[in-house]
């Protein structure tokens, strides 16, 4: 089916294809070191440095935006490269719209995806394709076929 073709799509063809997280310009600066991210937990007051062992293994890269309006942004590693996965001011506030926006187009330009992982992808249309099986599809009949029956109910 179509959805089955979409899913299979997602799929890379090699592995092994991955480029690094991206160099940022500034206001952005990346964490390099299990110091300046616990630092960064400190300031930002939240749980960043637990995430120690997803950014040693570069499955994560964090980022402090400096500036009037500070944040701290995640990017994560799936199967489709480097994904947005969160962006949060001190105490894990929402930033404003024009300041996530900010950070999603300066983001994007640096060549991360935006939107959910490539897994929830695949799922959402696994769960379609298996529902759409599940569809009888109503039995051809003359009546329905010149379109009858819509007059009176």
């Amino acid at each position: 089916t179509l959805l089955r073709a979409a899913i299979d799509a997602l799929k890379p063809d090699r592995f092994g294809q991955m480029g690094p997280a991206p160099e940022m310009a500034p206001p952005y600066r990346r964490i390099a070191s299990r110091a300046a991210l616990e630092s960064a937990a400190v300031r930002f007051r939240n749980c960043a440095a637990g995430y120690v062992w997803e950014t040693g293994a570069d499955e994560m890269a964090l980022y402090v935006r400096e500036g009037d309006l500070p944040a701290l942004i995640a990017l994560k590693r799936d199967i489709g490269g480097w994904r947005l996965a969160e962006a949060l001011a001190p105490e894990n506030a929402a930033l404003s719209d024009e300041a996530l926006g900010d950070v999603a187009e300066e983001f994007a330009r640096a060549g991360v995806r935006l939107g959910p992982p490539v897994r929830t992808i695949e799922d959402r249309l696994e769960e379609l394709a298996d529902a759409m099986n599940r569809v009888q599809a109503a039995p051809v009949t003359l009546r329905a076929a010149l379109g009858l029956g819509q007059l009176w109910r």
